[in-house]
């Protein structure tokens, strides 16, 4: 079976309530269930060396705060920072997002 999404503007600011309902949103499309379930399987010694930064969503009503830490500290992601948007800042406050990556690019 098939997740179906709501209309774009209700999904986006049901997770992020800083979303301007009259921007240009991305188009939703249905998804598998399955995928969520489907095993991710990665080379560890490759991935321990790719460089990873987390950017905490601090109003974000669909990942909390302390699942975000969960995640963080089981990826063992050692440069963070915290945003103040909900959980789509790449359309709530892109400026902000694009602020925060370059910041960590910038250390590589």
């Amino acid at each position: 079976s098939k997740l179906v999404p709501l209309d774009p503007g209700e999904f986006f600011r049901a997770t992020d309530p800083a979303v301007n309902p009259r921007s240009a949103l991305p188009k939703l499309y249905p998804e598998w269930k399955s995928l969520a379930a489907t095993e991710v399987r990665y080379d560890e010694a490759t991935y321990k060396k790719i460089p990873k930064a987390y950017i905490y969503t601090a109003e974000d009503p669909f990942v909390s705060p302390e699942t975000q830490k969960k995640y963080v500290e089981r990826a063992a992601i050692r440069n963070s920072t915290s945003i103040p948007t909900g959980h789509f800042p790449m359309i709530s406050n892109p400026k902000l997002l694009t602020r925060e990556i370059v910041k960590w690019a910038e250390t590589l």
